[in-house]
């Protein structure tokens, strides 16, 4: 038996109510559900020494439209994560999930929305703004921007974060004497 449905058997034995509003509440009138970093409800409870937890929403959608087909996962029709209204909840294939994202600009991955981003946009236009101006390495602004050099490389030649402000260009030609000639892999060597 998976997560989902060892806490659902708590809403069948009447431990745990699912109100029309898509809320879950226990017998002692307490809304369970706790909201993650990632926006959503989530519920858990300790079994057996072990806690388990879940997605409200999931819970939720299966004790109002029926059991969800393997591997599918629920969808905010709205785009509101916490928002479990059971008229706002859809089952559908990741796929489906995902496009319905895109349309509702909720998977924008550009700059500091993208969750691998280790820059914001500010800091991206300000090191774009030093190193055009000279002076300074781009090893010395991966130190200080605690990221690596290739990272810094991409942002000062507009390889990443291209729609984002700042000079870009190929400063190539800074490395004079260093490195004469490019490898096969793009790579300079001495």
């Amino acid at each position: 038996m998976n997560n989902e449905e060892i806490l659902y058997e708590l809403v069948k034995m009447g431990e745990w109510r699912i109100t029309e509003a898509g809320e879950i509440w226990n017998r002692k009138g307490k809304r369970v559900e706790r909201r993650t970093p990632q926006g959503y409800f989530q519920v858990r409870k300790m079994v057996k020494g072990i806690r388990i937890h879940a997605g409200a929403h999931r819970l939720i959608y299966r004790h109002f439209k029926g059991k969800i087909p393997p591997g599918w996962t629920i969808n905010h029709i709205n785009g509101k994560k916490a928002d479990n209204h059971p008229q706002n909840l859809e089952a559908v294939t990741h796929s489906d999930n995902l496009k319905h994202a895109f349309r509702l600009g909720l998977m924008n991955q550009d700059g500091q929305k993208n969750p691998n981003s280790k820059l914001t946009d500010v800091e991206i236009e300000e090191i774009r703004q030093r190193y055009a101006a000279g002076g300074i390495t781009q090893a010395t602004l991966a130190i200080e921007y605690r990221v690596t050099f290739q990272t810094i490389s991409k942002v000062v030649r507009g390889a990443s974060h291209k729609n984002l402000p700042g000079k870009t260009a190929d400063y190539s030609s800074r490395r004079t004497g260093l490195f004469k000639k490019r490898n096969r892999k793009g790579q300079y060597t001495s």
